[in-house]
């Protein structure tokens, strides 16, 4: 585990129904390398749920089997509730389907009982490793967005003189540009019949709206490439493509490069993929 993280003391709550097993995590965090912010000790499941909604903790600690709500429910309702919570299961029950159904349906990892002080240490690193790496792509979408705000606009025929259905369009693909954006979805959201859509955008803008969709992800895809590290592969999931191959295509076609000869020109962070 590397303590040197933009996460200083992680806020941690505590949960198993056994108070011994409580009162030993609490000296093993005690302890930790990483220090830790404990925001309570709690007994059952409804408990740690209650305190979790009060508080705003990092990262869960929770017993698996408890009396009357279970770890992996309590778990379900934080993480629902919290979703930049990350919960860690124990488990006395050595059986790979408890981890299963645990890492199935989001839980960050999975410790078995009784929990060796280093492998609680290793679970908390990776935990608050996976807490910054969600702080680092908030931050990157954060900055994207206001280039966006910056180049967006200068778009052929979108601006304030436009007709308010296409302005809320265009606002709608800034929003969504990286989900399985259509124009059946763009015009449902501005409540026009997607014929309709079609036309008003092409008369008011002189282009087609999936050539605007596709200008969008490409000025997404220029700013990624140049101002990240991420690869390729991801670039393309950020910016709407899911087969990269089929982004790459796309962007040469539109571009005249390929990403990788365009971030090496343009002086991007990564210099090989």
């Amino acid at each position: 585990m590397n303590p040197a993280h933009d996460l200083p003391n992680p806020k941690i709550i505590l949960c198993d129904d056994e108070q011994l097993e409580c009162d030993a995590l609490q000296r093993i965090f005690s302890q930790s390398p990483l220090p830790v912010t404990i925001l309570g000790v709690v007994n059952n499941g409804l408990d740690a749920i209650r305190l979790a909604a009060e508080e705003t903790p990092d990262v869960i600690f929770m017993d698996i089997r408890m009396p009357g709500m279970s770890g992996l429910e309590a778990a379900h309702e934080i993480m629902a509730q919290k979703p930049e919570t990350q919960v860690i299961i124990l488990s006395a029950f050595n059986d790979f389907s408890y981890a299963q159904d645990a890492l199935r349906m989001g839980v960050m990892d999975y410790v078995l009982k009784p929990a060796e002080p280093e492998a609680l240490y290793a679970a908390l690193g990776r935990a608050v490793e996976r807490i910054h790496e969600h702080e680092t792509s908030r931050q990157q979408q954060a900055m994207l967005e206001n280039r966006l705000a910056e180049i967006l606009p200068t778009y052929p025929g979108v601006s304030g003189q436009s007709d308010d259905a296409i302005l809320q369009a265009v606002e709608y693909v800034r929003a969504h540009y990286q989900e399985d954006t259509s124009l059946e979805k763009v015009a449902g959201a501005v409540s026009l019949s997607p014929a309709y859509f079609s036309r008003l955008f092409l008369k008011r803008t002189g282009s087609n709206f999936q050539q605007y969709l596709i200008w969008v992800r490409m000025e997404a895809a220029k700013y990624l490439l140049k101002e990240t590290n991420l690869p390729i592969g991801e670039v393309a999931g950020a910016v709407g493509y899911s087969d990269a191959n089929h982004f790459s295509v796309r962007f040469k076609k539109e571009v005249d490069r390929t990403p990788n000869q365009y971030r090496k020109e343009e002086g991007g962070h990564r210099k090989n993929d």
